[in-house]
């Protein structure tokens, strides 16, 4: 018997959805050879130049680049609407299990090696802190410079929205210790928090490395300066590694972009730039 038209395309679609449920396999994945990139701004800011150079070298690809933050970009990568990640922290407990739920496998590529800094207003007189002076004040125990042997200033302290690799680092290498950021920290983007604390005597924030630059007072911790040696050692305390996040739905076009942006004279020129150690 010959179905109607209608029903038909009902069967097709129900039959391609129970091939794709359970899967965390998107068929959008195969409607376009372009790429699209979300998470981390602290990646997005090289991304989008390697993006630039990759397109007009391969012009039959798009490749788009949307800053959401580390953990929002990890969601959108195991919910299959985007199909790079990049990540300046590694994923949490709760993306782990929604990779797990979703039948997902997340493939790391470390692109370069960074580091957290605190950063202070220029004039400032503190030129270095402890982790526990650090710990301390983020969670609001220290309220005044002048704990830390600064002026008599209250502390403004800046910190970053809990999607961001930059909290989860901060987290996880500062507070420690099951302390949180304190409430009263105001949140910000990065560069808002750089503008910031070049306006605001009492303010201190952190920053990755691709956000620094001569205009901006950084903190030595524990005595280490971030030094390009120091970060590429590990001798300083909050270092890191910035990543692009793949799974096993990957196609031919986006592992011919991860391996150009790993690429010693491709992507790799443009980590360099941006004061983050190659890996390259």
């Amino acid at each position: 018997m010959k179905l109607p038209k209608i029903r038909w395309i009902g069967l097709m679609a129900a039959a391609l959805l129970a091939l794709t449920c359970g899967t965390g396999w998107n068929a959008r994945q195969l409607e376009t050879d372009n790429i699209h990139l979300r998470g981390s701004g602290n990646v997005a800011i090289i991304a989008e130049q390697v993006a630039e150079k990759f397109m007009r070298e391969h012009p039959g690809t798009v490749v788009t680049v949307s800053s959401t933050g580390t953990m929002r970009g990890l969601k959108s990568l195991i919910d299959a609407t985007c199909n790079v990640a990049m990540a300046s922290a590694d994923s949490d407990e709760a993306e782990e299990k929604r990779a797990k739920d979703n039948a997902v496998t997340l493939v790391g590529h470390v692109i370069g090696h960074d580091a957290l800094v605190p950063i202070v207003h220029p004039g400032n007189s503190v030129s270095n802190l402890t982790k526990e002076q650090l710990r301390k004040i983020f969670a609001g125990e220290f309220v005044n410079w002048q704990q830390v042997g600064g002026a008599d200033e209250a502390i403004i302290v800046l910190s970053h929205d809990g999607a961001s690799g930059n909290y989860e680092t901060w987290k996880d290498k500062v507070m420690q210790e099951g302390k949180i950021v304190t409430p009263k920290a105001q949140t910000m983007a990065s560069g808002a928090m750089r503008d910031y604390v070049r306006q605001h005597p009492g303010a201190i924030g952190y920053l990755g490395l691709s956000y620094i630059d001569s205009a901006t007072k950084t903190l030595a911790v524990d005595g280490i300066t971030a030094s390009q040696d120091n970060v590429k050692n590990g001798k300083f305390p909050i270092v890191r590694d910035l990543k692009l996040f793949t799974t096993q739905h990957t196609t031919a076009p986006i592992n011919k972009f991860v391996d150009y942006f790993l690429a010693a004279e491709q992507g790799q020129i443009f980590v360099k730039q941006a004061g983050i150690i190659p890996v390259k």
